[in-house]
């Protein structure tokens, strides 16, 4: 999803406190290179949800040609469960070349939904950036149009109305990362 892809380019980033906040800010990590920093580990999903690409591939093929364009096999891997960032999705569609067709959506789906983060990896990256569990609002809404790839005010607003807020603004991090990477559907192992 798109909200994760931002939190990785703002996970080390300081947020300077909000006035009035009466809780002790969280200390700030010292910058690293990059080449230093230690992502948390993302556990590989084995099997691949229930889902048939099949209709997700006859869905988004409007036309019917046999072919999806990059913006119509991205979203069909997006419902088929996969949240690739940009940098995977482009260079996923550069290894199979400009024919995105049925076969093409299948091994897509299975390199990019084993990548799929968790809600633990989401939390991971809220830590620096939350006080006990919770990040206000308005650090969020800054995060999401101001870092990696830039929410625009509707998809803000709908990343806030699925955030829940607390009549304070505070935002509950766990609650957060389950409502964007919710369980998948049952697996079976795919063939």
């Amino acid at each position: 999803m798109r909200a994760l892809e931002l939190l990785k380019g703002a996970q080390d980033k300081p947020v300077p406190p909000k006035s009035g906040i009466s809780r002790e800010p969280s200390p700030i990590p010292p910058e690293r290179h990059p080449s230093e920093r230690k992502e948390p580990e993302v556990p590989e999903v084995e099997e691949l949800p229930e889902i048939d690409p099949d209709c997700v591939f006859v869905y988004y093929d409007r036309d019917g040609d046999g072919r999806l364009s990059k913006d119509e096999f991205l979203s069909a891997l997006r419902a088929l469960g996969a949240c690739p960032n940009t940098a995977d999705f482009e260079d996923v569609c550069q290894k199979l070349g400009s024919n995105l067709d049925h076969k093409a959506l299948h091994e897509a789906w299975k390199k990019l939904f084993r990548q799929r983060p968790t809600s633990d990896k989401l939390i991971a990256q809220f830590r620096g950036l939350s006080q006990e569990g919770m990040i206000d609002k308005n650090v969020l809404r800054f995060l999401a149009t101001n870092y990696g790839e830039r929410l625009n005010e509707d998809e803000v607003n709908e990343l806030l109305k699925l955030a829940k807020p607390d009549s304070d603004g505070q935002i509950n991090v766990e609650h957060l990362a389950n409502a964007l990477m919710p369980a998948l559907p049952q697996a079976h192992k795919h063939k």
